[in-house]
């Protein structure tokens, strides 16, 4: 295991008991994230770990259907959270795939060559979002150790 370089979002049966459990336990009221793995058998969830902190990939809740500008405007305001019910399960299924630059792309180049395709047009993922367009020495900065990392892949024969 290590760091998320690439997240589907996902709704299991289970997950709203579990999250409920770690608020009432904690008291804790705000934006967290949880790690967390479920048994294929039996489809269990366990919670690995509860982060009290807005996690990484909070922007990607519009592709669950979750509008967190309005819950975090809820949480400030110190008003009640206004339920808001998840995509359906079916749904997701067709959610992308949701990379973080540029770990994912570290992870392609250097163990999964074939995950660069989520990086081109028409991809079911939302790579090209999350690159800081608006900060052009970290972009621009990343690319000749890219252009270095391709170059000695196609030297050894990838």
């Amino acid at each position: 295991m290590g760091a998320s370089v690439m997240r589907r979002m996902v709704h299991p049966p289970g997950m709203e008991a579990l999250v409920a459990r770690v608020a009432a336990a904690t008291g804790f009221h705000g934006l967290c994230g949880f790690d967390w793995v479920q048994d294929a058998e039996s489809g269990r969830i366990m919670l690995l770990e509860f982060h009290p902190r807005t996690p990484s990939g909070f922007g990607w809740g519009r592709y669950a259907g979750v509008d967190v500008p309005a819950a975090l405007r809820d949480v400030i305001n110190d008003q009640p959270l206004i339920a808001r019910a998840p995509l359906p399960q079916a749904d997701f299924q067709h959610a992308p795939l949701c990379c973080y630059f540029p770990a994912h792309v570290w992870f392609a180049l250097r163990r999964q060559w074939q995950d660069l395709k989520y990086w081109l047009p028409g991809a079911n993922a939302v790579s090209w979002r999350n690159i800081p367009v608006d900060d052009p020495r970290v972009l621009f900065g990343f690319l000749p150790a890219v252009g270095r990392r391709l170059v000695r892949a196609c030297r050894s024969g990838l």
